[in-house]
């Protein structure tokens, strides 16, 4: 190829070179440029509604003071209860628990039974009362529904004279190999921040939880409660 016919190929790659940049340049003008359209009033309503909507906790877990309902009005429905023969079993693993003690995931059913929502709440990070080291706190909840009509809720309470009310349910749990944890704290009751009526609660060692890959949960001996009205 002779020298001058280099330096015109030169040439002409450097004008078509020269040209995609103007062209690139023009475009990221024109978007900078470019008006920005305001937002109606309904279209702002309506985005504020997606908003909240994925802010909402997928589940409702106030279920009109089910249990604590059914306790003031007892001379009102006629009662019986048996206990529950199935077993609430439910597995995390580590990283499960680390995601959902960082506050990453949002209450679920684990399971439902009657008018009753058996819910895993969480993980809680807190110092623990007897051995003043890092605990993880796995939360359940019994969520109750309350009918007019009568019902059957899942429950750790004992009302009737054929369940004996020194009996509560047994909190279970095994890592992945079948082995119980070196420690473990255990606690139930009410008054929680979104159930306001019964939970269980497993603590846990921080450090013996990152030792296992998984953790299976129990629940059992929990009690059957039917109602009707009179």
């Amino acid at each position: 190829m002779s020298k001058k016919l280099i330096i015109i190929t030169l040439a002409l790659i450097t004008i078509l070179y020269g040209c995609q940049q103007d062209d690139v340049s023009k475009a990221e003008a024109d978007v900078e440029n470019e008006p920005v359209e305001e937002n109606s009033d309904e279209q702002i309503e309506s985005n504020d509604e997606d908003t909240q909507a994925k802010e909402a906790k997928p589940i409702h877990l106030d279920r009109n003071g089910g249990i604590n309902r059914l306790f003031n009005r007892m001379d009102q429905f006629e009662i019986t209860q048996e206990y529950y023969l199935e077993h609430i079993t439910f597995e995390l693993s580590k990283y499960e628990i680390a995601v959902l003690s960082a506050g990453q995931a949002e209450p679920e059913i684990i399971t439902s039974f009657g008018d009753t929502d058996v819910v895993l709440m969480g993980v809680r990070k807190e110092i623990g009362y007897s051995t003043g080291e890092e605990e993880l706190v796995i939360d359940v909840g019994l969520a109750h529904t309350f009918k007019e009509e009568g019902g059957t809720l899942l429950t750790d309470h004992a009302i009737a004279e054929n369940i004996n009310p020194r009996s509560p349910a047994e909190m279970r749990i095994r890592n992945g190999e079948g082995n119980r944890p070196q420690y473990i704290g255990r606690s139930s009751g009410g008054e929680h921040e979104e159930i306001p009526e019964e939970r269980f609660s497993w603590h846990l060692k921080y450090e013996e939880v990152q030792e296992n890959d998984t953790w299976q949960f129990k629940l059992v001996g929990l009690k059957e409660l039917n109602y009707q009205e009179k």
